[in-house]
């Protein structure tokens, strides 16, 4: 104590440390509280948008003509992650209307997110047409200048193969009698 005693502030530094210690302890669970909070509301957005994407499922099922049920639910798909299931529907509906340009921009874009470059750039070529609305036509074509810049890379690639070899017949005997 007589060490402390010689330090002159030393009551005010530690009363500081004490303050400081207190009012972060305070800052921690409200932080962690409002993390929580964040974790518990995504968590409920991903429950409804499971629930509506298997709602979705039923209604494709009993009417797999709707188109609108189906894009919603490649929509949906595509949002949560399951880009496979997201791409077989548009793939479907292209059964049932070939030559829709808004269906091949999303599969262009799809594919394009999965790292199928060249099918995007098929289905995004493919609707570019001149009947494409303006707006499907500005996404296409943001698409393909990145797919153009992609292509524009410089790749080097080459290999080198060398080699040495020597050999003793080890098997041969001496030409002279005398070893």
């Amino acid at each position: 104590m007589a060490q402390l005693n010689a330090f002159p502030g030393w009551r005010q530094l530690s009363a500081a440390i004490i303050a400081l210690v207190v009012s972060f302890a305070a800052f921690v669970p409200s932080a962690a509280t409002a993390q929580t909070e964040a974790e518990a509301a995504a968590s409920q957005a991903n429950i409804a948008i499971e629930a509506r994407r298997e709602a979705l499922f039923a209604a494709m099922l009993n009417d797999p003509t709707n188109l609108d049920l189906a894009f919603e639910y490649a929509q949906l798909s595509a949002q949560v992650g399951d880009v496979e299931a997201a791409i077989s529907t548009l793939e479907r509906m292209l059964i049932y209307a070939p030559n829709l340009p808004r269906l091949q921009l999303e599969l262009g874009v799809l594919y394009y997110r999965i790292g199928a470059i060249d099918i995007a750039r098929s289905y995004l070529e493919a609707a570019s047409r001149e009947n494409t609305p303006q707006v499907v036509q500005d996404r296409v074509d943001v698409f393909l200048a990145q797919i153009g810049r992609q292509d524009q890379r410089l790749v080097v690639s080459g290999s080198l193969h060398g080699g040495i070899r020597y050999q003793s017949n080890a098997t041969a005997a001496p030409d002279q009698d005398i070893i």
